[in-house]
């Protein structure tokens, strides 16, 4: 598929839009504010979207910019226009939040990773008694464990990593949210989860995806791990 194609709908996919094709609020579990700049380049081009309450002046201003944003590649991390975009932003509001990271496609056949020592299984609601207290106190109950593809490593007979569709829609393209508990991370149990998502969404005909922050060190760890392909990068502002 064309990666410009995947991420028009990884997008559609991540948010509600209104009649304009501007943002509402992030899709999945619960209403999270949708930035209002999402800036998404890739080798072949650029994408964007606004969200609904920026003014029309200020849109087409971003627009513009983002227009004229080279592609992404290896020698350019961050947008060219990046301070121009940050300056139109301010000027309508204040910027209280932003992200960048990138977009990672897997490879047809991830490779084996070593397999931590629990097991993995798909979740259901009533798995949620078993939740680690970590995953508990950050927002896992049965509600959650409800979510598409949602599978979890137990050991000793606890649910310590949790890996799901983070945006469900019609669109084919599926992206991962993996959390593990702070006492059990580094012992391979998102590398595990993250390959047998990626088997899961794959056998329904889905086209699985995944993204990180550029800061987390350990993700991109385990995206070379896996054979993880930057496919593009999301810059957004709120």
């Amino acid at each position: 598929m064309n990666v410009l194609v995947l991420m028009e709908r990884r997008l559609a996919a991540r948010y509600v839009c209104d009649s304009r094709g501007r943002l509402l609020h992030l899709r999945g579990f619960g209403l999270a504010e949708a930035p209002r700049f999402h800036l998404v380049r890739t080798p072949l081009g650029n994408l964007w979207r606004l969200r609904a309450d920026v003014p029309r002046e200020t849109a087409i201003r971003l627009a513009t910019l983002a227009g004229r944003e080279s592609p992404l590649d290896e020698s350019n991390v961050a947008p060219e226009r990046e301070v121009f975009i940050r300056r139109v932003l301010e000027e309508h509001a204040p910027i209280v939040a932003e992200y960048a990271g990138p977009i990672l496609g897997f490879p047809p056949s991830p490779d084996d990773v070593p397999s931590p020592r629990a097991e993995i299984r798909a979740l259901q609601p009533g798995d949620s008694s078993s939740l680690h207290p970590d995953l508990a106190a950050g927002g896992f109950d049965a509600e959650r464990l409800a979510l598409p593809d949602c599978l979890g490593a137990w050991q000793t007979g606890q649910v310590v990593a949790v890996c799901h569709t983070a945006f469900a829609s019609d669109t084919g393209v599926s992206e991962a949210d993996v959390t593990t508990a702070r006492p059990h991370r580094r012992h391979g149990h998102a590398s595990a989860l993250l390959q047998a998502w990626c088997r899961t969404v794959r056998s329904s005909g889905g086209e699985p995806l995944a993204s990180a922050n550029w800061n987390d060190e350990g993700v991109r760890e385990m995206a070379q791990e896996l054979g993880l392909e930057r496919l593009g990068e999301d810059r957004s502002w709120l």
